[in-house]
């Protein structure tokens, strides 16, 4: 799974023009997926233990020029393209995916 998601964000690299803003692309990546709560950079600091110094530093993140939307939102588009089963129409690009959370309840399942 790490290697998967090392593999993934790597293929952002090329979109930054500095590595230290690539390094808190990927922390921010992290910190959303891990928090718990809905309260933006606060949430992302206080679930990864990082320093309350760095608060203005993770600010800074979302105003350098060193990325842009456009470019980050056309990469997700090529690396998904890549490693997720995409269907496409005429009109646009469908990410496919199981949403059936209900786990199984048999009690005689093969192979278990």
């Amino acid at each position: 799974m790490m290697k998967f998601f090392n593999d993934t964000q790597m293929g952002f690299q090329p979109y930054f023009s500095q590595y230290n803003t690539f390094t808190w692309f990927v922390v921010i990546v992290i910190g959303f997926m891990a928090r718990g709560d809905g309260y933006g950079v606060t949430s992302v600091i206080r679930r990864l233990l990082i320093k309350p110094a760095s608060y203005t530093a993770m600010l800074a993140f979302f105003k350098s020029i060193a990325w842009t939307l456009e470019e980050l939102s056309n990469a997700r588009s090529v690396i998904m393209r890549k490693i997720a089963l995409i269907w496409e129409d005429d009109r646009a690009a469908v990410l496919v995916g199981d949403g059936v959370l209900k786990l199984k309840e048999g009690r005689k399942m093969l192979g278990v």
